[in-house]
């Protein structure tokens, strides 16, 4: 998957419920429940929705393409 294609996936996605996993390293993966706040050349937002609190996670396409970051449909 190149950059060009990540960002096509990304602007696809926008709007929709996701659940986002993140790979923080030695086995630590959290579940989160969001979905795509805006679009950027070279990062995207995630709108992270805890039970009351609303979170903002910045990711660059690269994240999606190595795997530290990935979305699904909820």
């Amino acid at each position: 998957m190149s950059i060009q294609e990540a960002k096509q996936h990304i602007d696809g996605l926008k709007g929709q419920a996701l659940s986002v996993l993140v790979n923080k390293g030695r086995k630590r993966i959290l579940e989160l429940n969001g979905s795509i706040k805006g679009t950027y050349p070279s990062v995207f937002l995630v709108e992270i929705e805890d039970n009351k609190n609303i979170q903002t996670l910045s990711c660059s396409y690269s994240d999606l393409i190595c795997g530290d970051i990935a979305l699904k449909v909820r």
